[in-house]
């Protein structure tokens, strides 16, 4: 497993809010995120805001923190007024372990996507607290949509 220091996450994610490049064509983005934790979300939000057009987003996440920070919902609601994900239909989320910043990850993404169409949920078998798996996919299946299409697939990764 690689390691990334704080400070390159913290780098990165000024790289990405610095992209003047637009990636107007780009319709279909796969992304391994290294850490779950909040700089790794919002510099998923640089990139997509850069990618108007995005209608696949394939995202596997890596190390989880065993402890949620909390999620400032300010932050998310900020992302709200940039419409990310207005053409997105199809999101395959792969290593879930149900930590706060996914879970309202999940939320942010069935909210804002007008087009959605499937959103596939493949739970990490390492999942941190496996007792809070069920509560996790109860609460997520409670989620509004902005999609009346929007369908939930959730399993686990092989």
């Amino acid at each position: 497993m690689s390691k990334v220091s704080p400070m390159f996450q913290s780098s990165m994610e000024n790289l990405l809010e610095g992209l003047s490049r637009s990636f107007v064509n780009l319709k279909s983005l796969s992304l391994h995120i290294p850490y779950c934790c909040l700089s790794s979300f919002l510099s998923i939000f640089c990139l997509v805001r850069k990618a108007p057009n995005l209608e696949v987003f394939d995202i596997e996440l890596g190390f989880h923190y065993e402890e949620d920070e909390g999620v400032d919902i300010n932050v998310l609601n900020a992302q709200r007024a940039v419409d990310v994900f207005s053409n997105l239909t199809t999101v395959h989320m792969k290593n879930v372990t149900w930590n706060l910043y996914e879970m309202a990850f999940i939320q942010f993404v069935l909210l804002e996507a007008r087009q959605l169409e499937v959103f596939s949920i493949h739970e990490s078998r390492r999942c941190l607290k496996p007792n809070q798996a069920a509560l996790a996919l109860a609460e997520v299946a409670q989620y509004m949509r902005s999609s009346p299409a929007a369908n939930l697939v959730i399993g686990q990764m092989p």
